[in-house]
Parts: C-alpha cells; structure tokens; sequence
C-alpha cells in the first residue's frame, strides 16, 4: 500500500459572541454513534467536536478532503461556529456532563521511551482544560522500526518548525494533557502521529504543507536516509541474555547520533523557539527548498488564520 495521508481533528465549539461552548449540546453524532456523511464521521468528543478527513494519496485530494469534511462540520454546528483552538477552559456547569469527564482517547506510545504513556485521569477530571488535536494518519507498507523512524523524524521535520508556525497561544497550555514529543499510536492502517494541535487544520496552505512534509518523511525513512541520525543495534536486541539483564531498557538500544534527541524532546515538550532554531538549520539542509520556502513564508505570518475565511 502506497502512502496516504488523513486526520482527525478535533476543534472548539464557539457561539456568536466567541463564549467557548460544550460540542455536547451542539452536535448529534457521539463516538460511539457518530454521523455519517460517506466515509467520513462526526461527533461530539468530550466536549470537543470531532470529524475524520478522508485518507489521501495527493496534496490537491488532502486539500479538498479537508475543505468537504469542515464545511459539513461547520454546517451541522451552525448557529456554532467550529474553531481550531488547541485548549479552552470551560465552566463548571459544561464540566457537569458525564461525557465532559471521559478519556475518549486509547494510550499513547512514546517513540523515545518506548512505553505507553497515558493521561492522569484524576488529574484530567479536576481540570477545566480540555486539548483539541490534529492528528496525523499516514498510511503505507511500514513496519514496526519504521513508524518509530517516520515518529522520531517528523518531530524534527515537522514538530520543530510547527513552533514557529503555530500561531496559536492556546497551544502551550495543550502540553499539559497532550502534544509532547513523539507521540503515536499504531492503527490497522499504519500509524497516527498525535503530537501536533489543530492549529494546521485552518487553512488549505497549512494543510498541503503539512502533507508535503509528511509525505517526505515517509519516503525518507523509506529509503533509509534517517539512519544518519538513528542507529538501532539489532545486534544486541538479538541476543536474549541482553534481554534478560536486571537493568535492561530496549530505548537504550535506540540511539540518536545525528542530534541531540533530548534536547529536541525538551524543546518541544518547553514551545522553546529559541532553542529550536538550533534544529531548524538541520531541517533546512535536508528539507527540499519547496518545502522549506513553504515554512518560512507561513512561519512569517502574525495571527493564526480564520478558518472560515480560509476554506470557505
């Protein structure tokens, strides 16, 4: 199966005034019986709402996919309108709702500890804070070692540089629930990349670049060139006494050399632009200029785009 590219964002359900307002009392459709408009699904998620884009093998086919997938979601959230905020805080009275306490998401899988990492329930239930994101669903003929390759890469072809293209302030206080570095779970179609927020969902010159880089990143680790900057010893793994040490921990036996992969974690996990220019030059020398000259120019934009005004 070729590579092919889809999402599931989630978004903010505002009223005319811009009052943050619970998606529960607006939409129809749950998780569990969403709507259905062909392939495509809409529900209330928490008190977020939620729709999937249908999988795309070209940028022109992502952007359309996109811009049907929103205009029916927003359809359904009128007199609402739907906006691509990382968080919001919502009152005690929208908290109320059993669903506005459930954890709708699987755990996630950590591509630098390799554990699964899940969400402080206790903690998420006592907050008013609820994260929306943009996840990424590539599909394709990959394996195991190369999800974890294609995870580890995009957050520096594209987890970097989205500091400097998120516009969004909403996005730093997502980090408390979600959003840190290498993030993914591995569904039946290949693998789903969760460290990103919706902020890309609001344009179509967001979107065919974000397919662009997800698309070049999973031809680089295709064709191998991320491994000057990850080496796997297979070698060791394949020995069961390592294995059987007290002390054994499979992440030891993954190991960046290209970087400081620590670093690239922390600034990430910090939205430290500071220290991300430091990576930003690596994404340059191996981006394709087109790709890159995309980021400038939209890393120079001011305020985050109007979603309305952008697809429709």
């Amino acid at each position: 199966m070729k590579f092919s590219f889809g999402s599931d964002p989630e978004f903010v359900i505002v009223d005319e005034h811009d009052n943050i307002c619970s998606a529960i009392d607006v939409l129809k459709g749950s998780k569990d019986e969403p709507v259905l408009n062909g392939k495509n699904k809409f529900f209330y998620d928490n008190v977020l709402a939620e729709c999937t884009i249908t999988p795309s093998k070209t940028n022109k086919e992502a952007v359309e996919s996109f811009r049907n997938s929103l205009l029916i979601l927003s359809d359904m959230a009128k007199p609402y309108k739907i906006k691509p905020l990382a968080s919001a805080k919502y009152n005690k009275k929208q908290m109320l709702h059993p669903m506005a306490q459930k954890i709708n998401c699987d755990k996630e899988i950590c591509a630098y500890e390799l554990k699964t990492i899940e969400v402080d329930e206790e903690v998420f239930k006592k907050s008013n804070l609820r994260t929306a994101g943009g996840h990424i669903h590539i599909g394709g003929n990959i394996d195991g070692i190369e999800i974890l390759s294609i995870v580890r890469m995009l957050d520096l072809f594209l987890g970097i540089p989205t500091l400097f293209l998120d516009k969004d302030p909403t996005s730093k206080p997502r980090k408390e629930f979600y959003g840190q570095a290498g993030r993914f779970r591995t569904p039946e179609h290949g693998l789903e990349y969760r460290s990103l927020s919706n902020y890309w969902t609001a344009s179509p010159e967001l979107v065919s670049l974000i397919f662009d880089i997800s698309k070049f990143t999973y031809e680089y680790v295709k064709s191998k060139k991320h491994e000057k900057f990850w080496f796997i010893d297979l070698e060791k793994l394949e020995d069961e006494n390592v294995w059987a040490e007290e002390d054994f921990n499979i992440a030891d036996y993954h190991i960046c050399t290209g970087y400081d992969a620590k670093l690239l974690i922390k600034t990430i996990g910090n939205a430290d632009k500071s220290a991300a220019a430091i990576f930003m030059k690596m994404v340059e020398s191996e981006l394709p200029d087109s790709i890159f000259s995309k980021i400038k120019k939209l890393s120079n934009k001011r305020k985050p785009f109007d979603l309305y005004k952008s697809w429709f």
